[in-house]
């Protein structure tokens, strides 16, 4: 209801009288909760709010602007969806179920309602109690619509296009371009998949799900050509005077390769020296990578008589790889995409 107040386009008020404006559309909010087929006229001349909105209209007759607020809610619909576009154009992406929170209390027979904004510092606004949940998560927003108002008319507008963001060269980790799979500009994990010999490139700031322990499970996986077992990969921790310290060991590699175990760096938290570990892990495979090879069994051709040098699929000569069609049966760790086989 006070969305179709705001959506005949309240004008804003010249100085001085912004306090008017907000009373003026609490009052008929109120109005709406009692009466819910109320029109919006009849809601503001219900709580004497005419007055108010006659000398609002009177600045924009002397060329104030429209009121963002109105524009927003009145562009959306409801003071939910006008709080959802609001966040949108202040952080220029758009928002997610866990940037804009609501929590409810119920006393009673009423619901209340308080807002969290995660991406605008979680900054939290209550609003009015209501009968249903529905109507106090609107009262919520609509506070927070109000607090904000100030703001709008220096927002950009947002954007209707959801353009993929580029991954920039810096987000490529140090981790990753010491351990030579990771190129300028180049995300990390295009650069595990493609690069000669680059196996050991680790996890970009854009995708948080791709780590050390990650990469160093699939290169395990990618060299034995089969999934990993519990117990292949075995990770250490232990309590240091400065922190905890992780290592870890690869049972799964031939000869002195799974007897070997490597240290990361001491953290602060368990999560975080076992990732250190991997890293040190991903560093020394990388390094002997065809050493490691080489004293793995070689893998039978599996033909399905399909076209090509070797024919058809399979993991060697003329087959085709984890991604593409080897060639001359050199392996590579770049079998992800159009590369070499294994």
């Amino acid at each position: 209801m006070a969305q179709a107040i705001l959506a005949q386009g309240l004008p804003r008020p010249r100085q001085g009288r912004l306090s008017e404006a907000r009373d003026a559309v609490a009052a008929a909010w109120a109005v709406h909760r009692a009466h819910p087929r109320a029109t919006a006229s009849e809601a503001m001349q219900g709580q004497d709010a005419m007055a108010a909105l006659a000398r609002m209209q009177g600045g924009a007759a002397a060329g104030g602007p429209v009121s963002q607020l109105a524009a927003a809610v009145a562009g959306t619909g409801e003071p939910k969806g006008a709080l959802n576009h609001f966040c949108q154009r202040y952080c220029q992406r758009p928002v997610t179920k866990d940037d804009v929170v609501y929590t409810s209390a119920k006393y009673g027979k009423v619901f209340q309602v308080t807002v969290t904004l995660n991406c605008m510092e979680g900054q939290a606004f209550v609003g009015e109690t209501a009968s249903t949940l529905k109507e106090a998560e609107k009262s919520a927003a609509y506070q927070a619509l109000v607090h904000f108002e100030p703001l709008n008319d220096s927002l950009p507008a947002a954007s209707s296009k959801n353009k993929k963001r580029k991954t920039p060269a810096t987000t490529t980790s140090a981790a990753a371009s010491a351990l030579g799979g990771a190129r300028p500009g180049e995300p990390a994990l295009k650069a595990m998949r493609t690069a000669n010999g680059g196996a050991a490139a680790l996890a970009d700031a854009g995708n948080p799900a791709v780590t050390c322990k990650v990469v160093l499970n699939t290169v395990c996986m990618k060299l034995l050509h089969r999934p990993m077992q519990k117990g292949e990969v075995v990770y250490e921790t232990h309590q240091t005077p400065i922190g905890v310290q992780s290592t870890v060991r690869l049972p799964c590699l031939p000869g002195e390769w799974g007897e070997m175990a490597w240290a990361g760096e001491v953290a602060s938290q368990q999560k975080q020296a076992e990732q250190n570990a991997a890293k040190e892990a991903l560093e020394a495979v990388n390094q002997s990578a065809d050493q490691i090879k080489a004293l793995l069994p070689q893998q039978p051709t599996r033909s399905t008589g399909g076209k090509g040098g070797g024919g058809g699929g399979g993991w060697c000569d003329g087959g085709k790889g984890w991604g593409g069609r080897c060639k001359g049966g050199k392996g590579r760790w770049d079998c992800w995409g159009k590369g070499k086989g294994m």
